[in-house]
């Protein structure tokens, strides 16, 4: 089982790259109900609950592979304020974490 600190560290680098997804708007739920659920467990100190999130937020992501767009369906877009504003509340106490390591040690 990974530590506290791994899966803040895990966390971290998925949140580098979730603001750079391009999703539907119903992507974009499922991941802000994911990272709410992280944001959750990480405050808990729950490990199992929060690398279970940050599964799901990665399984929630784009596919790897080409996605056509047909008609009817949702256009991809930038993240939603709501996602940015979770992603920086997470951020912040990752950041404020006595053993994570600050920009300048990495």
């Amino acid at each position: 089982m990974p530590t506290f600190e791994e899966t803040l560290a895990d966390t971290d680098e998925l949140l580098g790259r979730v603001s750079a997804w391009r999703l539907s708007p119903g992507g974009w739920e499922e991941v802000h109900a994911q990272l709410t659920l992280l944001e959750d467990a990480l405050a808990r100190g729950d490990v199992p609950e929060a690398r279970l999130a940050l599964s799901r937020v990665e399984l929630a992501g784009p596919s790897l592979g080409p996605s056509p767009i047909s008609p009817g369906d949702e256009v991809p877009e930038a993240a939603p304020q709501v996602v940015n504003q979770t992603i920086e509340r997470i951020g912040a106490a990752i950041a404020s974490h006595p053993e994570t390591p600050s920009d300048d040690d990495r």
